[in-house]
C-alpha cells in the first residue's frame, strides 16, 4: 500500500494549520495539523492530484506523479489578494430642531416642486418670509429686503449673478444646480459670524462628493439638463459635471406683447476633488470649481393689445412696434479650495475665487399707441371695436449699455475643536472688485404734440474697490440642552474708509423635561457695503462716499415636534425685528432695481 505525506508552508516557510487537501479522483480529504503536516495512507497507487485550499491563500493543484518523493512533499502557498466590496452603512438621523432662522432644504424638492423650469430658487419662494414677484425669475426677497441683499455660497465660495437684467423673462437659471447639490442651508436672518456682509439672508449649498460613477438626464419643452459624476478609488479623486439649457420661447409667446421671442440660456458647472496626500488619505484635499453661463435674450415685438377699465367705460390700448431688443449676459467663475487637517482638532482651508461678467443691452425700439373706448352694445355692428379714440402717440427707446465686472476673493478659514462640544472658528479674507460701466440710454414719449423725455443718460464709469474682513466665533454645546454661538465680524471698506463691526449671538435651548420643544434666539448687527448698483444714481453718476447699509436683527422662535394620528408634526412660531439705518432708497420695476445713490 502507498502513502502520501508532506507539509503546507507559507512563502516564509512557516507552517499553515487548517489547510484542506482533497485527493482527485475520489473524495478523500484531510487537514493540516498545527505543524502544517498532512498524511494520506493505504493508497493503491500514486496516480493522484491534490487540490489544496485555504481561506487566506490561493488554491493550488499538486500532481503527485510529478513529485520526486511522495512521502516528503513541500507545498508552498501564496497569500490571496482579496479586494473587499464596499460596505454602505445607511441610517436615519433623528430629526432635531433647526437653528434660529436656519432651514435645511432637500435638493430633490426642486425637482418635485411645480415650476416652469425646475429652478432651485423656486423652493426658496415657498419658505416663510421669502417672496418672489415673478415666476420667470430666480430672484427672491427675504423679510422686506430686496434681491441684492442675499448671500449665496457653494462650498463656502461666494457666488455672484448678473446686474443689468430688467425683467424675469430676460433671466436665466439660478447658479444652484439641483443635480449637483448634496445639502443646502438657508438663513432668513440671524446667521453666524463666518458668513459675510449682506442684510437679508444666506444660502450655503454643499456640492456632492461622488462615491461611484453615475449620471442623469432630463429633457422637456422648456428646458433640458444632464449630469455625470464619478470616483477613482485608487487615487481618491472625484469629479462632478452638470449642464443645463433653458428656452422660454413657448411660454413667452403667450404674453400680451406678440412678436418673435428668441431667449436662450445654458450653463456648465464642474467640480473636481483631488487627494494631495495619498499616504494619509483625506488629509489634504483640493477642490476645483468651474462655472460658465451665457444668457441671450432677443425679441422683435410686433404689437400689444390690452383691454381694461370698467364695464360701463371699457378701454383698449393698442401698441404697434418696430425694432428689437438684444440682451446678452456672460458670466464665468473659477475657484480653488485647499483643505488640510493639521491635526484631528485643527482643520484649515484656503479659498481663491475669480469671477468675470460681460453684459450688454442693445435696444432700438419704436412704438405707436392708440387708446380708445370700446363699443359694448352686443346688437351693434361695431361690437367690441373702437368707438371713440381718446389719444394717440409714439414712444421711443434706445440703449447701448455695457458692464464689465471682475472680482477676486481670497479667504482663509480655520476650525479648532477644543472638544466635541466646544468649537472655535476664525478666518480672514480680501475681496477686490473692478467695474467698467458704459451707459448710453435715451427714451421719450410723444403725445398730443408734446414730447416728454423720460430717460436720458450718457455716462462712463470705471471703479475699483477692496474689502478686508475677519471673523471669530465660538460654538458651545452644553449637556443641559443649551447650544450657543457667539462671535464678532470686522470689515474694512477702502472706498469710504469705513470700519464696521458685527457682533452676533445665537442660542438654542431644549428643556430637559420638554425635549420636543426648542426655544431659539438670535441677535446681531449686519452691514452691507455698496457693491456697484447702489453707487450709481438715476443719472449714471457715482456717489463714492456712500456708506454701508446697516441693520440690527433680533429673532425669537419656538418649535414643537409631536405626533398626531400616528404621523410626525412640527409647529413653529417666530417673531422677527429688524431696524435699519444708512438705507439706500431704490425703485423697483419687475426685477430691475434702480438706486438713488444716497443714504437715508
Amino acid at each position: 500500500m502507498q502513502r502520501i505525506e508532506g507539509k503546507a508552508l507559507d512563502q516564509k516557510e512557516a507552517p499553515i494549520e487548517g489547510v484542506l487537501l482533497e485527493l482527485l479522483p475520489g473524495n478523500r480529504k484531510t487537514y493540516t495539523n498545527t505543524s502544517g503536516n498532512f498524511l494520506f495512507e493505504n493508497l493503491n497507487s500514486l496516480s493522484y492530484q491534490i487540490k489544496v485550499r485555504h481561506i487566506s491563500y490561493r488554491d493550488t493543484l499538486i500532481d503527485i506523479s510529478n513529485t520526486d518523493d511522495p512521502e516528503n512533499i513541500k507545498i508552498i502557498l501564496k497569500e490571496k489578494d482579496v479586494i473587499l466590496q464596499g460596505v454602505e452603512v445607511a441610517g436615519q438621523q433623528i430629526e432635531s430642531a433647526p437653528s434660529v432662522s436656519r432651514i435645511e432644504i432637500d435638493p430633490l424638492s426642486a425637482q418635485n416642486l411645480p415650476s416652469a423650469f425646475g429652478d432651485f430658487n423656486r423652493v426658496l419662494a415657498s419658505l416663510p418670509g421669502v417672496s418672489s414677484v415673478n415666476e420667470l425669475s430666480s430672484n427672491y426677497a427675504v423679510r422686506g429686503g430686496n434681491y441684492d441683499e442675499n448671500l449665496i455660497y457653494v462650498d463656502n465660495i461666494p457666488i455672484y449673478r448678473p446686474y443689468l437684467i430688467r425683467a424675469g423673462r430676460q433671466e436665466g437659471l439660478s447658479f444652484i444646480n439641483p443635480d449637483l447639490v448634496k445639502s443646502v442651508s438657508f438663513y432668513s436672518g440671524g446667521w453666524p459670524g463666518k458668513y459675510g456682509d449682506k442684510l437679508s439672508s444666506v444660502l450655503n449649498a454643499q456640492y456632492k462628493q461622488p462615491q461611484k460613477f453615475q449620471g442623469s438626464a432630463a429633457i422637456g419643452l422648456l428646458n433640458a439638463s444632464m449630469h455625470l459624476e464619478g470616483y477613482d478609488e485608487k487615487n481618491n479623486h472625484s469629479f462632478l459635471i452638470g449642464a443645463r439649457y433653458k428656452s422660454s420661447r413657448y411660454l413667452l409667446n403667450t404674453l400680451e406683447t406678440e412678436g418673435q421671442y428668441l431667449p436662450r440660456f445654458y450653463d456648465v458647472q464642474a467640480k473636481t476633488t483631488f487627494d494631495l496626500n495619498q499616504e494619509n488619505r483625506n488629509n489634504t484635499m483640493l477642490d476645483l470649481l468651474f462655472y460658465y453661463a451665457q444668457n441671450q435674450y432677443e425679441v422683435i415685438p410686433e404689437n400689444r393689445e390690452t383691454t381694461f377699465g370698467t364695464f360701463n367705460t371699457p378701454l383698449r390700448l393698442f401698441i404697434g412696434f418696430d425694432g428689437k431688443e438684444n440682451l446678452a449676459y456672460r458670466n464665468a467663475q473659477m475657484a480653488a479650495r485647499l483643505r488640510h487637517n493639521f491635526s484631528k482638532k485643527w482643520q484649515a482651508s484656503l479659498i481663491l475665487s475669480g469671477y468675470s461678467s460681460k453684459e450688454s443691452e442693445n435696444v432700438e425700439l419704436e412704438g405707436g399707441y392708440r387708446l380708445c373706448t370700446l363699443d359694448r352694445d352686443p346688437s351693434s355692428s361695431t361690437f367690441d371695436e373702437c368707438l371713440i379714440v381718446r389719444g394717440i402717440g409714439t414712444l421711443y427707446h434706445s440703449a447701448r449699455n455695457r458692464l464689465y465686472a471682475y472680482i477676486v476673493d481670497i479667504e482663509q478659514r480655520n476650525e479648532i475643536k477644543i472638544s466635541e462640544t466646544d468649537i472655535i472658528s476664525a478666518g480672514a479674507g480680501f475681496s477686490w472688485k473692478v467695474f467698467d460701466d458704459y451707459l448710453n440710454e435715451f427714451e421719450f414719449t410723444d403725445s398730443a404734440d408734446f414730447v416728454t423725455v423720460t430717460t436720458q443718460v450718457n455716462s462712463q464709469n470705471s471703479i475699483q474697490n477692496g474689502t478686508v474682513f475677519a471673523y471669530i466665533q465660538h460654538e458651545k454645546h452644553f449637556s443641559e440642552g443649551l447650544d450657543i454661538n457667539y462671535g464678532l465680524r470686522w470689515l474694512y471698506f477702502d472706498q469710504n474708509g469705513q470700519n464696521l463691526f458685527s457682533p452676533r449671538f445665537i442660542m438654542n435651548w431644549h428643556p430637559r423635561n420638554q425635549r420636543a420643544i426648542t426655544w431659539r434666539l438670535a441677535s446681531g448687527l449686519y452691514h452691507q457695503p455698496p457693491f456697484y448698483r447702489e453707487l450709481r444714481g438715476f443719472d449714471g453718476q457715482l456717489n463714492l462716499d456712500l456708506k454701508a447699509q446697516s441693520s440690527w436683527h433680533t429673532i425669537v422662535g419656538i418649535d414643537h415636534r409631536f405626533e398626531w394620528w400616528g404621523r410626525p408634526f412640527a409647529l413653529s412660531a417666530e417673531a422677527y425685528y429688524k431696524k435699519m439705518w444708512n438705507v439706500v432708497p431704490y425703485d423697483i420695476d419687475n426685477i430691475r432695481i434702480r438706486y438713488y445713490a444716497t443714504n437715508r
